[in-house]
C-alpha cells in the first residue's frame, strides 16, 4: 500500500512503512559573489554599464567586474575602432603591470584613458584582459 500527499510546499510518499518526503524550495541565484552590475543584470533593475567619451559609446557590457570602484569591461565589450595602444605602463602591487590605450573619437585623443592588465597576478585573475577607464571617460550603469 502507498499513500501520496501533495501540498503547496511538500510532496510526501508513504510506501509500506517507509515515508519519503520532498519539500519544494524557491531558489534565487546566489549573488553574494558577483559585482553590483552583474547582480543588476539578473534582476533587470539597472541598465547595462557603458563607457562614453566625446559623445561616443566606447564600451558596453553586462559582464563587467568591479574592482576598487572601477568597472572593468570584458575585452570583447570595447569598440576597438576607438582604441590605440599606448606605450605607457604602470605597476600595481597586487594586480600586476597595466598597459594603456589612447581613446580616439572624431579625431580627438584622450591619452592613456583606458588601462588593462594583459597578465595579472593570481589575486586579480578575474580582470585579466578587462579594460577600465579614467581621464574624463564617463562610465554609467
Amino acid at each position: 500500500m502507498f499513500k501520496l500527499i501533495w501540498t503547496s510546499d511538500r510532496f510526501q510518499l508513504s510506501l509500506f512503512r517507509s515515508t519519503l518526503e520532498w519539500h519544494t524550495v524557491q531558489t534565487e541565484p546566489d549573488l553574494s559573489q558577483t559585482s553590483h552590475h552583474e547582480r543588476s543584470s539578473h534582476t533587470g533593475v539597472e541598465p547595462m554599464p557603458k563607457a562614453t567619451w566625446n559623445g561616443a559609446v566606447i564600451a558596453e557590457s553586462d559582464q563587467c567586474v568591479v574592482v576598487e570602484g572601477n568597472q572593468y569591461f570584458p575585452p570583447d565589450a570595447i569598440k576597438s575602432e576607438y582604441f590605440q595602444p599606448s606605450n605607457t605602463h604602470t605597476t600595481c602591487p597586487w594586480k600586476g603591470t597595466a598597459s594603456y590605450y589612447n581613446v580616439v573619437v572624431d579625431g580627438q585623443t584622450n591619452a592613456d584613458a583606458a588601462w588593462y592588465y594583459p597578465t595579472t597576478k593570481d589575486a586579480a585573475k578575474q580582470i585579466e584582459g578587462y579594460v577600465a577607464f579614467w581621464r574624463g571617460v564617463k562610465v554609467e550603469a
